[in-house]
Order: structure tokens, then sequence, then C-alpha cells
């Protein structure tokens, strides 16, 4: 899994034609991921489609891997690592953040 973003909901639910926009930190964040769900109870569980545990009582179903992955860039990232690292996030090797977003999606049904 990714990293949980600051002062965003973990499970956030939005009707048709809604959207949101999320707050990413200007320290970067080093990955996050989103998964699209529907069919999901109040607490964004027990979902027809992408039920993670907790299952509903018939189970989870199987993954679709759906999902948007991405590492956001760091605004202070100036190209020097030991100053960089005392600014941005750092990445799963220890790095810190460079100025760059990468992302990666996959449609899989």
């Amino acid at each position: 899994p990714g990293t949980v973003l600051p002062d965003e909901e973990t499970i956030l639910r939005l009707g048709a034609g809604e959207s949101h926009t999320y707050a990413i930190p200007a320290r970067g964040l080093a990955a996050t991921r989103f998964i699209p769900k529907t069919g999901c109870d109040a607490t964004g569980n027990n979902c027809d489609i992408q039920s993670m545990p907790p299952c509903p009582p018939q189970g989870c179903d199987a993954p679709i891997d759906t999902k948007f992955e991405a590492s956001w860039g760091c605004v202070y990232a100036r190209g020097r690592p030991l100053l960089d690292a005392v600014h941005c996030a750092l990445t799963a090797q220890g790095q810190p953040a460079t100025y760059q977003d990468w992302w990666d999606g996959s449609a899989v049904d």
C-alpha cells in the first residue's frame, strides 16, 4: 500500500458526478495509491467491486487491480541531496524526493 495523505480521509466516498482535489504536501510524498471501489457500505467496506478486508459475508471478490499510483515531487528540491533530505520526504530507498511527480495507472478488469 501507499503512504497515507495527511489531512485526507483514508476512504473518500464520491457521488455520481462529484470530484475531489487532494492536498499533496509541499515536502512531496514518496508513494500513494488510489483504489476505486463501488457498491460499498457507509464505512467504505463490504464493496460489490474491489472488496478488501473486512469482506462482505459472501467473501472478498477477486482483486481487479485497477488503481492509480503516484510519487509526488518536493517543491523544495534543488538537486542537493544533503539539503533536500532536510526539506523533502524520503523515498522507500531513503533518498529525498526530487522535484518530479511520477504516476502509473492501470486499468484491469
